[in-house]
């Protein structure tokens, strides 16, 4: 990601989601990944299928992914 490689980038977060679907960090990341590539509506995607799968586990997302959310609204 540092390097500006998001397509590579979001390959191994995706990876890392298929390993461990409830991993938020990974999501978080995925996000920050299409954001940055300017993939809006990909980076909310990816957080509606998180809220999604905590929904079910009657969980919700950090403040931190919920302050990026905030941030992907409002860009």
């Amino acid at each position: 990601m540092q390097a500006g490689e998001w397509e590579k980038a979001r390959v191994c977060y995706q990876r890392g989601i298929d390993v461990d679907n409830l991993a938020e960090e990974f999501y978080q990341s995925l996000m920050n990944c299409y954001l940055a590539d300017g993939r809006k509506a990909e980076a909310l995607a990816v957080y509606d299928r998180l809220g999604r799968i905590f929904s079910s586990l009657g969980v919700e997302p950090s403040p931190k992914t919920r302050n990026l959310l905030n941030s992907l609204r409002s860009s």
